[in-house]
């Protein structure tokens, strides 16, 4: 039993020193270079360039638990753009950590489009939070998971970002 405990106490101290270490500045330009692209696909309606941004085990798991693997968030994205127009977003990183060959990235998006509803076009506004585990792959970075984080709690590291 105490051995669980001091290993729980060390776990928890190793967790938070993650957050408390300083950004390495040639990974935070590379991130946010990562997903200024993913922005530009996004804007330009590009699901095939958007598609690329992601490793082909890539899953999401939003803020009740539902993990969703890569070729149904494909087929959901894809049928979203039937009823949706002017799509919008902007990324801002919050924070970097990198170990090895992967990075995870803390950010917030605001996403402005139009949906068809009744045939009428109104207009959204949405803004999430996610954890975005990055891999560095041949082709650069891939996208391989993403943890919806709720969005009314502050954030529980010093942001660097915007």
């Amino acid at each position: 039993m105490k051995a669980k405990l001091v290993l729980g106490v060390l776990l928890a101290a190793l967790s938070v020193g993650a957050f408390a270490q300083a950004e390495r500045q040639q990974t935070r330009k590379d991130v946010e270079a990562f997903f200024a692209k993913f922005d530009s696909y996004i804007n330009a309606g590009n699901l095939n360039g958007l598609f690329t941004m992601f490793d082909p085990g890539y899953y999401s798991v939003d803020t009740q638990g539902k993990r969703t693997y890569f070729p149904q968030w494909k087929s959901m994205v894809t049928s979203m753009t039937k009823s949706t127009k002017d799509v919008k977003s902007k990324i801002t990183v919050k924070n970097v950590q990198l170990q090895d060959k992967e990075a995870v990235a803390w950010i917030q998006q605001q996403i402005w489009y139009k949906v068809n509803s009744g045939g009428r076009w109104q207009a959204k506004t949405e803004t999430t939070r996610w954890a975005e585990q990055l891999k560095m792959t041949g082709s650069g970075w891939k996208s391989s998971s993403s943890q919806q984080l709720m969005t009314n709690e502050p954030w529980s590291f010093k942001t660097n970002g915007n």
